[in-house]
């Protein structure tokens, strides 16, 4: 049996053999596992990734909207506390818009009153016989308390008017009946100016007014008159009869009436001088309110609009007028126009003007007819500002007493009948 079964050890070639067979076998799973352990790898990579970036959108998400509500409650604050102050604001200028309008109301009333007083007072000095009285210049006539000469020159409306200011005097001012049958009395067969002219808003006449800016009350009018016949009548005169009739300022056919209270009682002159002085300070007083109510009514819209012609600048309106005119001459033109000749009042206003002004000199709203070297703009305010040029003003030896821009911008004082080529007007700017 030993003899028919015999081991064999395996030599080196079988083992290869053998070896190589495992091999071929296990050869397919061992390359399937090598092809999908990157897949897997990356895979696990890639979600491990999207979970980080997903984590840190979240944190960002949160981050942001705790910031953006922050922001937003911040900001609805501040609308709510904006609104607040906005609202008291409003409640603030009403008030002050309302107090503004009753101080206007009450110095209107103070002012009128003041008036009345004051011609009650006069009047009762013309009617009075004092002892006390002086008579009147020669060449002059006495009526109740009032002297009144009757020229015998022709003059223009405008070169009567500067006649009686040289006097101390003015066209005469017609107060009633017992005064006209005076004037009538005394006529000599020749018509003369009164102080008497028409008021004008956009070239229509709205009524008539003294010289001393007293609307006209008691009237001596001519059959038909007055008929502001070519729409250029604007001055009265009186014809030769007493009757009144308007006509053109600028005929020379015409001789005048000056017209100055007497040298009344002491008592009398002083409180008319004290009734005077408050006048003239509540004037003040009416301009600033006027000019504050003004600026309340402009918070909130933007008023710059000015009439046609007229240019815009800081709150006004300027007009920039050309031809030949007296400084009374470019006063009136400039009322027609619903404005007055300009009062200037900061260098920023000077600068504007001096760009636009005729280079031959134009009239301002300055003057000092009432006390010499005591200058007051046509909006009765003082003389805050000033460019006078250098030596100026010098009252021309005597009598300079209206005011003039020269070309440069410096002011001149000069004498108000000379004819100057520019004038400049000014008003208010609309909203």
């Amino acid at each position: 049996m030993a003899e028919m079964y015999e081991h064999k050890e395996p030599d080196d070639s079988e083992e290869e053999t053998f070896g190589d067979q495992r091999l071929a076998e296990r050869r397919p799973r061992l390359l399937h596992s090598l092809r999908s352990l990157p897949a897997e790898v990356a895979q696990k990579q890639m979600q491990s990734n999207l979970e980080e970036i997903l984590q840190r959108l979240t944190r960002m998400n949160a981050t942001l909207g705790l910031g953006t509500q922050t922001q937003l409650q911040t900001v609805s604050k501040e609308l709510a506390e904006a609104r607040s102050k906005l609202l008291e604001q409003e409640s603030a200028l009403k008030e002050l818009s309302e107090r503004v309008t009753r101080s206007l109301a009450e110095a209107g009333r103070d002012r009128e009153n003041i008036r009345t007083e004051l011609f009650r007072a006069l009047e009762q000095a013309r009617l009075g016989n004092s002892s006390s009285c002086k008579e009147c210049p020669e060449s002059w006539l006495p009526f109740q308390g009032s002297c009144y000469f009757f020229s015998t020159l022709r003059a223009t409306w405008v070169e009567a008017q500067q006649h009686c200011e040289r006097s101390g005097a003015h066209l005469v001012i017609v107060g009633g009946l017992e005064e006209q049958g005076f004037l009538s009395r005394n006529t000599r067969g020749r018509g003369y100016w009164l102080g008497l002219r028409a008021v004008r808003k956009v070239r229509r006449i709205q009524g008539y007014q003294w010289v001393d800016g007293v609307a006209l009350s008691f009237s001596h009018w001519n059959r038909g008159e007055p008929n502001d016949s070519m729409g250029r009548e604007d001055c009265i005169m009186m014809l030769r009869t007493g009757m009144w009739n308007d006509a053109p300022c600028n005929n020379e056919n015409d001789n005048w009436i000056s017209a100055q209270m007497m040298q009344d009682m002491e008592r009398i002159q002083t409180e008319q001088k004290r009734m005077e002085s408050q006048e003239s300070e509540l004037s003040w007083n009416l301009d600033g309110l006027r000019a504050d109510l003004s600026d309340l009514k402009s918070r909130g819209s933007v008023c710059d609009t000015c009439p046609e012609a007229w240019i815009y600048f800081q709150k006004k309106c300027y007009y920039f007028g050309e031809g030949a005119k007296k400084w009374i001459q470019a006063r009136y033109a400039c009322e027609d126009l619903d404005g007055r000749l300009v009062s200037i009042h900061s260098p920023e206003e000077q600068d504007f003007l001096t760009k636009r002004a005729n280079w031959r000199g134009s009239w301002i709203g300055l003057r000092d007819l009432d006390i010499e070297g005591e200058f007051i703009w046509m909006d009765n305010q003082p003389l805050d500002y000033s460019n006078w040029q250098p030596g100026e003003p010098n009252d021309g030896g005597q009598g300079e007493n209206c005011v003039m821009m020269l070309g440069s911008g410096k002011w001149n004082d000069a004498f108000c009948g000379s004819d100057l080529h520019g004038w400049v007007c000014d008003r208010l700017a609309t909203c």
